[in-house]
């Protein structure tokens, strides 16, 4: 998840702290628009800063970033989504220290890197492996979502616009 720098706005990994401070202060949940509004002040962004166009959609720079934040928070088990744009805390979440909160970001990206390297490595020790019995093979598989997921991290950006283009034209969404 590369991203374009913007010298008006902080490293990804800046926004983990104030995003988790914003849901402890609200009582532990918050809503999108309220994370937002939070984060962008205590970072200190200015109008023009929370301005920056992310592509050619209509979300913000600012708004995607603070939806990856989002995410690597869920993933990490600190913040779940009960409500579509409710976001609250978990306990791990309203435990875990500034120092690992800062660290949330690095850690989930080491950790999808080291799955898809030890699954690279089990495809191709499977394709020099002698065939077995079926019962001697049984590894468990993992469940569709984090499979569909490893795919698309893995995708080339421009491949992954590509099949998004197409899925919205399929269901009637994009008109060109």
């Amino acid at each position: 998840m590369a991203r374009k720098k913007h010298t008006l706005l902080p490293p990804l990994s800046d926004y983990f702290v104030p995003a988790v401070e914003s849901l402890k202060a609200r009582g532990g949940s918050a809503t999108i628009e309220e994370l937002e509004e939070d984060v962008a002040e205590a970072l200190r962004l200015s109008e023009q800063a929370r301005a920056i166009p992310h592509g050619d959609g209509r979300r913000t720079q600012f708004q995607y970033d603070l939806a990856w934040v989002r995410t690597y928070l869920k993933w990490a088990g600190a913040a779940e989504n009960s409500e579509r744009g409710v976001w609250h805390l978990t306990r791990l979440g309203q435990a875990m220290s500034r120092d690992e909160l800062r660290g949330v970001w690095r850690r989930i990206v080491a950790e999808q890197r080291e799955r898809r390297r030890q699954k690279a490595g089990a495809t191709s020790a499977r394709d020099t492996e002698q065939e077995t019995p079926e019962e001697e093979q049984e590894t468990p598989e993992l469940p569709w979502k984090e499979r569909l997921l490893d795919i698309l991290l893995s995708m080339d950006p421009k491949a992954f616009e590509r099949l998004c283009q197409r899925l919205l034209r399929e269901s009637g969404q994009l008109y060109t």
